[in-house]
């Protein structure tokens, strides 16, 4: 009999393919904190967003809302200083 629902085969399967799961989200979200600086300079610089896609391997959707974060905050910074 089973006392505690940890030493299931069921819960030690789903426990670690939550962890495997966990690690590679973590390191796609590594991968993406490092990626962004440069994802950000290469917009300033003017580059399509296709083309930062395929150099950096982000996705199109991610580039345009860091843009678009980017942007927001760059507006609201000169707004502040002109007042």
């Amino acid at each position: 009999m089973v006392w505690d629902i940890r030493e299931t085969h069921i819960y030690q399967e789903a426990f670690e393919e939550g962890r495997a799961l966990g690690q590679a989200l973590g390191r796609e979200e590594g991968r993406n904190e490092v990626l962004k600086p440069i994802a950000l300079r290469m917009l300033g610089r003017k580059y399509s967003i296709r083309l930062i896609a395929r150099l950096t391997g982000l996705t199109p959707a991610t580039i345009r809302k860091w843009g678009q974060k980017s942007s927001q905050v760059t507006t609201s910074h000169s707004r502040n200083r002109a007042s």
